[in-house]
């Protein structure tokens, strides 16, 4: 971390309208050490920052720059930052920076939390030659040990993603027992405050805080039966074969266009590998082309939206152009897709998704 000792004096001297040779005298020091000091051309001894401090009616914490934790509006700027960084430079310049302020501040949670994110969702910025199995799960297992330290902080803010990221992450190592435990650790609520805000804002006279949850509310809820359905067709598939599994994707999206939601790339990319299990290669791949229509033309603004106008979300160019790097070279992986390798469709489909990149 950069000293900035200083700029610190100067600045607080100025504003208690002191001369150099004021604290000079202060702590026993010449004025010209003092100068010295604020031209940044040698630093205090030890023993003389807290009389310095003391001097300027400050910390010896603020004189140093120390500071423990962000706000959250901090964290939201520097994901931000770091978001773009990875967009416009790569994985590795990201990484580096994601690096440098863990150094800077080891003990916010928040900020772990979301350096451990951006490890997870920036691994399409990797240059193709790096996206291997073994460098994912490498940086996979540095966002694990963020969110481990997050949960260790006790930092109820930020406990519950930070359980679910590793949670998930436990998950697709196969250690069962690790997953169940973390996922018993959660809070168990037996009553959703989101169900009785809404009332409570419309009786303060909220409409708008009431408005704005119902949203947000009816927007999970989807997000939930989406999911659901697509597990119950992955259950299905493997039970009852294909014909239901397809049944049930096809409610998953139809429930979609009936709330005109965006993500339901993974319907899409599910029932196209369904298709190709039942030889319907050509609606395979018109189901594929949807997918990345769908991907590239995500929207993030849902300003216009009927029903949803006041959702907001934190995804930026940089992230979604990530998503579609990773998306396609997922595609050219799963090994229902195949026998497409060579399918002049299938081929335009990954360059539309990744076009700069040699997959």
């Amino acid at each position: 971390m950069e000293l900035k000792i200083g700029e610190n004096i100067s600045r607080y001297r100025r504003e208690r309208h002191m001369t150099q040779e004021q604290l000079a005298r202060s702590v026993g020091v010449s004025p010209p050490a003092v100068s010295k000091w604020e031209t940044g051309s040698s630093y205090p001894d030890v023993t003389l920052l807290s009389p310095i401090a003391r001097a300027l009616g400050i910390t010896v914490d603020i004189l140093l720059s120390f500071q423990e934790e962000l706000t959250e509006e901090e964290v939201d700027s520097l994901y931000r930052e770091l978001q773009g960084l990875f967009g416009r430079r790569g994985f590795s310049a990201g990484q580096q920076r994601c690096e440098e302020l863990l150094r800077e501040y080891p003990n916010s949670a928040g900020l772990k939390l979301t350096v451990g994110g951006l490890y997870q969702t920036m691994l399409g910025t990797l240059p193709s030659e790096e996206l291997t199995e073994e460098r994912v799960q490498e940086i996979l297992r540095l966002a694990a040990q963020l969110y481990s330290q997050v949960r260790a902080s006790g930092d109820p803010r930020y406990f519950a993603a930070a359980t679910v990221g590793l949670a998930a992450f436990r998950l697709s190592e196969n250690r069962l027992e690790e997953t169940e435990a973390l996922l018993d650790s959660l809070p168990k609520v037996e009553i959703d405050p989101n169900e009785l805000y809404p009332s409570l804002y419309l009786a303060q006279g909220k409409s708008e805080q009431a408005e704005k949850l119902l949203e947000a509310h009816l927007f999970q809820l989807l997000r939930s039966v989406s999911l659901a359905l697509h597990s119950l067709a992955s259950l299905s598939q493997e039970r009852d074969g294909t014909d239901r599994a397809l049944f049930l994707c096809g409610l998953s999206l139809r429930l979609a266009e009936l709330f005109d939601l965006e993500d339901v790339s993974g319907e899409l990319e599910y029932s196209a590998v369904l298709l190709m299990k039942q030889g319907r290669t050509r609606e395979a791949v018109d189901r594929l082309e949807q997918y990345a229509e769908k991907l590239l033309a995500f929207r993030t603004d849902y300003s216009s939206h009927p029903i949803f106008p006041h959702l907001s979300f934190r995804t930026s160019p940089e992230k979604l152009d990530s998503s579609r790097r990773m998306a396609a070279k997922a595609l050219e992986l799963t090994p229902a897709f195949e026998p497409l390798q060579k399918e002049p469709r299938f081929r335009d489909i990954l360059e539309k998704l990744a076009p700069s990149s040699a997959l």
